[in-house]
């Protein structure tokens, strides 16, 4: 099994990197192959809207440092996304990725049916650290689930560390979540399904 790992946090060694790294080691000790693309070393742009992808090509015209991100995305079988929570949502960082994924979108994607380039029935993890309590920025979690499952994948593997302030080793020191990110990877690597409880967030016109 191959995974494509973003790690989106402006910290390389943040919270949310040390959950996502547990989590593949414990899947690269299984027989996965991980290629990880830390954002914060990475020189790019977010999406000009030119519209290319929908017109000309069904690939993100632009050349950059994402350029190999977007295709591992295509290409791989299973997807790793981590990040922080930053002011309300995810950082800047790797919201710039999650726009350039309309490149992934058919033209037309609008009418709701029928609106995703990538193959379905891919794999995504998401790894998400915060220092507020679980009952709080939950809906971070539903809007990015929604969008996965709009791209077809299968249902989201959650791995969430909530409470761990502003130290970046905080989810080091939690055997729980530490347990939850190896856990996960062996879940993912003996295609079990996933267990996580996110509830639905609903848009308008599409349904997943």
């Amino acid at each position: 099994m191959k995974i494509a790992a973003v790690l989106g946090s402006p910290r390389l060694k943040g919270n949310s990197a040390t959950l996502a790294e547990e989590f593949l080691r414990e899947a690269e000790r299984l027989g996965a192959e991980g290629e990880r693309f830390r954002l914060q070393t990475m020189k790019y742009g977010g999406c000009t809207g030119c519209n290319t992808c929908k017109t000309k090509t069904e690939c993100c015209v632009l050349k950059d440092d994402l350029s190999r991100a977007l295709e591992a995305i295509r290409e791989t079988e299973t997807v790793l996304i981590a990040a922080p929570v930053y002011a309300f949502d995810i950082p800047a960082q790797l919201k710039a990725l999650m726009d350039r994924w309309y490149s992934f979108f058919k033209p037309y994607y609008y009418r709701g049916k029928d609106v995703s380039r990538l193959a379905p029935g891919k794999k995504i993890i998401f790894v998400i650290a915060q220092r507020a309590p679980e009952g709080t920025f939950m809906d971070v979690v539903q809007r990015y689930d929604f969008m996965f499952k709009l791209f077809g994948f299968q249902p989201t593997y959650l791995i969430r560390g909530c409470n761990l302030g502003d130290d970046p080793e905080a989810a080091a020191r939690r055997p729980d979540l530490m347990e939850l990110a190896r856990k996960t990877a062996r879940q993912v690597m003996a295609g079990e399904p996933s267990t996580s409880e996110i509830p639905s967030y609903v848009v308008r016109g599409f349904q997943v």
